[in-house]
């Protein structure tokens, strides 16, 4: 009986130290030092100029809240792969927000104020680039996919396209059975219209699509 006793007690004692424990490990498995960059995604610093304590981020991959560790904090950011990523004031993606394709050294308005990020695997290219997403989709500016061009990994959205392309999408290619939703207004609102094969011309939403799902 007492033997069954201490076993209780002893599970309950390692179930309460996996529930203490695990979001310390969820963080600090996103956590990298410089020297192990992700391949396509983004690190974030700090301090600026890609100083001080930093985390990483793979593409296709998002934050709802940095949590305290890193709240506010943020200064600079690292990006690589042509990754894209949008940074936000406001937990959940919302406030004032800011689009990075490139490092930024100093976020300037948003210095020490991010709470939520998103980084996406965007590819940029043209209609002859020659790069396709195993499962994704690729959106061309020009019908019969050509022209200047964006390819999205599965798994993968963007709220809005930004004025690079808002406006602009007249064709796309769906790759590995992705499923693809495309969206009039940004946020995923409006009209909208789903995709699982190529589409050579978008019909009443050519030259109309402001945010995407890739499923």
């Amino acid at each position: 009986m007492k033997r069954a006793i201490g076993f209780t007690f002893l599970t309950l004692i390692a179930l309460g130290l996996i529930q203490i424990l695990s979001p310390r490990l969820e963080a600090q498995s996103r956590i990298w030092n410089r020297d192990n960059q992700p391949r396509y995604g983004a690190c974030f610093y700090m301090d600026e100029d890609y100083r001080g304590e930093s985390f990483c981020m793979d593409a296709d991959s998002s934050l709802q809240n940095v949590e305290d560790r890193y709240n506010d904090k943020i200064s600079s950011v690292r990006v690589f792969g042509r990754a894209r990523v949008i940074v936000y004031q406001d937990d959940n993606f919302g406030g004032a927000r800011m689009t990075l394709d490139r490092d930024v050294s100093n976020l300037g308005d948003l210095n020490d104020k991010i709470t939520a990020i998103q980084v996406s695997g965007v590819q940029y290219g043209s209609g002859s680039s020659g790069y396709e997403p195993r499962y994704g989709a690729c959106f061309y500016m020009d019908e019969d996919y050509r022209g200047e061009s964006f390819c999205m990994d599965a798994g993968s959205s963007l709220q809005n396209v930004e004025d690079r392309y808002n406006d602009k999408i007249s064709s796309v290619r769906v790759f590995g059975r992705a499923r693809v939703i495309v969206y009039q207004d940004d946020n995923f609102g409006g009209a909208r219209m789903t995709l699982d094969r190529d589409v050579s011309n978008l019909g009443d939403l050519n030259d109309k699509i402001t945010a995407i799902e890739v499923k």
